[in-house]
């Protein structure tokens, strides 16, 4: 099922505020989806790596300190609540949330991170 017309209005703010970040995002759900987690504590679900409910902008919390998390208009904070609900009933797939995030940053003009090719080992096997 494709997310409600409230799912969508936040995740497009999201991106709007955070291209780089919906880029990391994008990234994940077409190289590893399985990496992606329901987690019921997560307060926006996948959109909390793209935004913040409230307070100052921070670094994300991985590795990739040039990311910031602006926080999300309080207006969207229903629709944001909505998107967690339909991500924790799975009402919509990660490739649905991918293609979904691809669409805005293409509204937004932004390049949609090349996904393919061949893997690199980044570590050795131990």
């Amino acid at each position: 099922m494709p997310l409600s017309d409230r799912a969508r209005r936040a995740l497009r703010t999201a991106v709007e505020l955070n291209p780089a970040a919906a880029k990391v995002l994008l990234s994940v759900i077409r190289t590893a989806p399985a990496s992606m987690k329901y987690k019921a504590e997560d307060r926006f679900g996948p959109l909390g790596l793209m935004i913040r409910e409230f307070g100052p902008s921070v670094p994300v919390p991985f590795r990739l300190r040039s990311f910031i998390r602006p926080v999300l208009p309080r207006e969207f904070h229903g629709d944001a609540a909505c998107f967690r609900q339909e991500w924790l009933a799975r009402d919509f797939s990660k490739a649905e949330l991918g293609n979904e995030i691809e669409k805005y940053l293409n509204e937004f003009g932004e390049d949609i991170p090349d996904t393919g090719g061949g893997w690199r080992s980044i570590r050795p096997k131990q």
